[in-house]
C-alpha cells in the first residue's frame, strides 16, 4: 500500500518524520521507532540531498508539492517513490502530510514498453534495408555468375569475377544478420535436441578458446527438444562464445550449460518477461571483463559495438537477439565491470518429444528446360539476370513488372504457360495475391515464390503454409534452375 509520513516542517530547517504507517515501515526496512525522528534526507539518495531543501521550501511557499524521487532503504538499496505532500493543521499545528507510492515496477513496464517499441521500429528498418539490399545482391551475384561461366578457369579476368562472387557473398551474409533481427528471413523450423547442438560446435569452440581459456561445458542427461531451426542456433552458441573469449584477452574460464528450468508463474527480471512453462535453458558465461549498464542496455542493437573498427560488425548480438525471439525464446544478459564477468541465460520452450527431422538441401545438377516461364519482378535488374539465365537453359520467358500485369500477361498466354516465378513484394499486387487470381483460372498452375523479406513476409508465411515452394534472396542462380526443373517435373 501507500506510505504515509507526517513531518515537521520549519523555516530554513530540513523536515524530521513524526509518525509513518506499517506500509512506510515495511517498504523502508526500518521500525517505527527508527523511524520518527529521522530527517528526510536520511531515506534519500545522496543524489538528491541538494532537492531536499528546495522541495521544502517550495511547500512552504504553496501548501502543497508533487515529485518523484530516489530514497534509500535501510539495506542502502535504492528505489524511485511518486511523493505527494501538502500542509495540514493538527491540534492548531502546521504538519506535513506526504503520501508516496513505490514505482519501481511502473518504470520497470514502462522501460520494457518503450525497449520493444525501439526494438521493434530498429527491426523494420533493417528488414526494410535488407529488402533492398537483397534485390542489389541478386544482380551482383547472379552477373558474377554469368561472368564465371564465360571466363576461361585460371585466367585473371576469371579471378576477378570469382573475388566479386566472394566479396557478395560475404555482403549476403550481412543481409542475412540484418534479416535474423528483424526476423524476417527464413528459418528451417523442425524438432531438434539442444544437447546435440551444443556437441556440434564444442569443437569450433574448443579451436577458438587458446591455452589461456578454459572451456568448461555441463550438459543436462535429460532430453532438451525445441522447435528450431539448427544452424541458427548453433550460430548463436558460436557468436555467444567469440565474444566471451575477445572478452578474456587475459585468459579465463567459458561455461556452456544446458538444462530444464520450469516457471511455475510469470518470471520478471529487468527486460526479461517469461510466460509459465517448461523451457530448456542455455547457459553461457565467462569471466572477463564485463560491461556497464548503460552497455547491456544496447548490446543487442544492430551496428552497436565496443571492438574496434575492423574487429566486428555490431550485428553478431543483434542476429543472437532475433534468432531467439524467431524461436519464441528469450534471453537474458547479466553481467558487471571489474572481472565479474558476462553470462547470457537463453530460454526456449522445450517441446515433447524430437519428432521427425527434415533435412532439405538442393545439390542436384543445373536443370534445363523448354517450357514458358512467366517472370513476375518488380526489380529491373533482377527481372532481366533471371530472364538473361532462363533463356540460357533453354526457357521462354514472358516478363511482368508487378502483380497486376502478371495478371493481364497470364490471361494472354493461359495456355502456353507452365510455371510461374513469381517475386512474392511487388506494387499494386503481391506475388501472393497474383498467384491467387491466377490460379481461379488454371487451378493447376505450378508456382515458386522468390523474396527479398521485408514488408512481404506475411505473404510468404502464408505462401509457405499452403506448401508453395519459396527462394530467398540473394539466391543463386543454379538452384533457381534447379529448383523450377524441379517443380516443372512434379507430377500434377
Amino acid at each position: 500500500g501507500d506510505c504515509i509520513f507526517i513531518l515537521e516542517v520549519l523555516e530554513g530547517r530540513e523536515p524530521v518524520i513524526v509518525d509513518v504507517n506499517k506500509a512506510a515501515c515495511e517498504l523502508y526496512g526500518y521500525s517505527k521507532e527508527e523511524m520518527v525522528g529521522m530527517r528526510t534526507s536520511e531515506i534519500s539518495d545522496r543524489d538528491e540531498l541538494e532537492d531536499v531543501q528546495k522541495r521544502a521550501g517550495e511547500l512552504l511557499a504553496k501548501g502543497k508539492v508533487s515529485f518523484i524521487a530516489n530514497h534509500r532503504k535501510k539495506d542502502g538499496s535504492t528505489f524511485p517513490i511518486d511523493v505527494s505532500a501538502r500542509l495540514v493543521e493538527i491540534g492548531g499545528k502546521s504538519f506535513v502530510l506526504a503520501i508516496g507510492r513505490d514505482i519501481t515496477e511502473k518504470r520497470m513496464l514502462e522501460e520494457q514498453v518503450r525497449h520493444s517499441q525501439k526494438m521493434k521500429a530498429l527491426g523494420t528498418l533493417t528488414g526494410g534495408i535488407a529488402h533492398e539490399f537483397n534485390n542489389i545482391m541478386t544482380g551482383v551475384m547472379g552477373f558474377a555468375e554469368l561472368l564465371q561461366k564465360k571466363l576461361e578457369e585460371g585466367s585473371a579476368a576469371r579471378k576477378y569475377a570469382d573475388r566479386i562472387m566472394s566479396s557478395a557473398e560475404r555482403a549476403a551474409k550481412l543481409t542475412a544478420g540484418l534479416l535474423a533481427y528483424s526476423r524476417k528471413g527464413s528459418v528451417r523450423m523442425e524438432t531438434m535436441e539442444v544437447n546435440e547442438a551444443v556437441e556440434a560446435v564444442r569443437g569450433l569452440i574448443a579451436n577458438m578458446v587458446g591455452e589461456k581459456i578454459e572451456l568448461l561445458t555441463s550438459k543436462s542427461d535429460e532430453v532438451l527438444s525445441v522447435k528450431g531451426d539448427k544452424a541458427q542456433l548453433e550460430q548463436v552458441l558460436v557468436n555467444l562464445s567469440s565474444n566471451a573469449i575477445w572478452a578474456m584477452p587475459g585468459g579465463g574460464v567459458l561455461t556452456i550449460k544446458t538444462g530444464i528450468t520450469v516457471f511455475d508463474e510469470l518470471y520478471q527480471k529487468g527486460r526479461l518477461k517469461i510466460e509459465p512453462g517448461k523451457y530448456v535453458h542455455i547457459f553461457i558465461g565467462d569471466t572477463g571483463k564485463g560491461m556497464s549498464r548503460e552497455v547491456q542496455e544496447k548490446i543487442f542493437e544492430p551496428f552497436f559495438t565496443t571492438k574496434d573498427v575492423g574487429e566486428g560488425t555490431g550485428l553478431g548480438l543483434a542476429m543472437v537477439y532475433g534468432s531467439i525471439r524467431r524461436h519464441d525464446g528469450h534471453i537474458g544478459v547479466q553481467s558487471g565491470t571489474g572481472g565479474v564477468g558476462t553470462s547470457f541465460d537463453i530460454y526456449l520452450p522445450l517441446v515433447d518429444d524430437l519428432g521427425e527431422k527434415k533435412p532439405e538441401e538442393i545439390s542436384a545438377p543445373v536443370g534445363r528446360g523448354h517450357e514458358t516461364v512467366l517472370v513476375a519482378e518488380d526489380n529491373e535488374a533482377v527481372r532481366e539476370l533471371i530472364g538473361e539465365f532462363l533463356g540460357e537453359a533453354g526457357y521462354k520467358v514472358l516478363a511482368a513488372v508487378d502483380g497486376e500485369e502478371a495478371i493481364k500477361v497470364f490471361s494472354n498466354n493461359r495456355d502456353e504457360i507452365k510455371l510461374l516465378l513469381f517475386d512474392i513484394g511487388m506494387p499494386k499486387k503481391s506475388g501472393k495475391e497474383a498467384f491467387d487470381e491466377i490460379r481461379e483460372m488454371a487451378p493447376e498452375i505450378k508456382v515458386v515464390f522468390i523474396s527479398g523479406y521485408g514488408d512481404d513476409n506475411a505473404h510468404l508465411v502464408a505462401a509457405g503454409e499452403e506448401g508453395h515452394t519459396t527462394l530467398q534472396k540473394p539466391v543463386k542462380i543454379a538452384a533457381l534452375l534447379q529448383t523450377i526443373r524441379d517443380e516443372l517435373d512434379k507430377p500434377v
